[in-house]
């Protein structure tokens, strides 16, 4: 399991981001996260708290499901990225797909 619920409430799920996003798992953290897609307004933010390695392919992933959820009003946002990560995100400029958001701020409805 790769996605563990944080917070739920209308509107809004932050999920926890359960452990590393490698090539021989995409698979099963694609599954997972289109589960939550599909519904207007969505505000998803992913935690990425227990990740030190996030593969090329799960940036593909995470920006198509932003493109979902953006096309049904809503919004994806992320929040503790290591410094590595946000270079990562940086460079991948997924700050286009998603939004970086401040450890403790709730992404707005």
């Amino acid at each position: 399991m790769f996605l563990e619920t944080i917070l739920e409430k209308e509107g809004y799920h932050e999920l926890r981001i359960t452990r590393d996003v490698l090539p021989e798992n995409l698979a099963a953290f694609k599954r997972e996260l289109a589960s939550f897609t599909g519904r207007s307004n969505l505000r998803l933010v992913l935690n990425f708290e227990h990740v030190d390695r996030f593969c090329s392919w799960a940036l593909g992933v995470l920006a198509v499901t932003a493109r979902q959820v953006r096309s049904l009003n809503g919004e994806v946002g992320v929040r503790h990225l290591s410094s590595n990560l946000r270079r990562i995100f940086h460079y991948a400029r997924m700050d286009g797909a998603v939004t970086l958001i401040a450890d403790e701020t709730v992404l707005a409805a």
